[in-house]
């Protein structure tokens, strides 16, 4: 293949080991990276089989700890890490209004990263859906990115699984018709999630279940957008992707259905469908 042709077809590099990427492949998808860690004989493995193959080992360092004031953010207690940032349940002190607020990772900081996230909360602010975790706003906190979004007291189904083991048959349905309500409503409006898995789907305190963490989610509308993944942290839930999402082709709704197929599995025998010693 010439040099012009392999340009037209890749226009992205992964920014952790270089590796030209095919284009519209989000590159904590990378295949070197994810094949690295999978062969590696102790891989940092997060929740569900997330790798994570981090650049910094300080990628926490400069962020706010609970009890200290954050703008006018009251930092409570930490509540999760995900792939672009850290969640606290902080108190909005002009509200008065508990919340959920996600704060841009300080070691991925870039301008790339900034765009997309504060992209994933504009992307979660217009669903406006009772199964859907519902934004506040999106702002800088002395030049950091953060958003606030609803708090949800119940934690996630990645949560309840560990906590009680699988659900029943009628909970389990339950649950996924209302993860498919959620991602009906994002689809309408052209969004597709991405990232669908159980530590993304939040109950709230009266057991309804709403999806949330839009950070990998695409506009279906909008084709000229780049995957903005630029976040100095490799990451992936290649359990939970599709086929063609992990090779890097053009989405549609039939990705977020397959990872809805693979959380009902989960949630029904606490386990995956595809289990192995690594992730390849």
């Amino acid at each position: 293949m010439s040099e012009s042709v392999k340009t037209s077809l890749s226009e992205d590099q992964c920014p952790a080991c270089g590796t030209v990427l095919p284009r519209l492949m989000a590159p904590e998808l990378c295949p070197k990276c994810l094949l690295g860690a999978g062969l590696s004989t102790q891989p940092e493995v997060g929740p569900e089989g997330t790798v994570i193959v981090s650049r910094s080992p300080n990628s926490a360092r400069g962020l706010p700890q609970p009890g200290e004031q954050f703008g006018h953010y009251q930092m409570v207690r930490l509540l999760g890490q995900g792939g672009m940032g850290v969640v606290y349940e902080a108190e909005d002190l002009e509200s008065g209004r508990r919340v959920a607020l996600k704060i841009l990772g300080q070691a991925l900081d870039s301008p790339e990263a900034r765009k997309r996230f504060l992209r994933e909360g504009q992307l979660a602010a217009s669903i406006n859906h009772p199964n859907s975790v519902y934004v506040f706003g999106t702002e800088e906190i002395g030049g950091t990115p953060v958003i606030a979004m609803e708090l949800m007291p119940g934690g996630t189904l990645h949560d309840r699984i560990v906590r009680t083991g699988p659900m029943t048959v009628s909970e389990a349905v339950d649950t996924t018709l209302q993860i498919i309500t959620g991602l009906e409503a994002a689809q309408q409006i052209g969004i597709l999630h991405r990232d669908i898995k159980p530590s993304n789907c939040f109950i709230n305190h009266d057991g309804t279940v709403k999806i949330g963490d839009f950070g990998l989610s695409i506009s279906s509308t909008v084709r000229t957008e780049s995957n903005l993944t630029e976040t100095g942290v490799m990451f992936g839930t290649p359990a939970f992707s599709s086929p063609e999402q992990l090779r890097g082709d053009e989405l549609t709704v039939r990705s977020d259905i397959y990872s809805v197929g693979v959380t009902l599995y989960q949630l029904l025998t606490g386990r995956m469908p595809f289990e192995a010693a690594n992730v390849v």
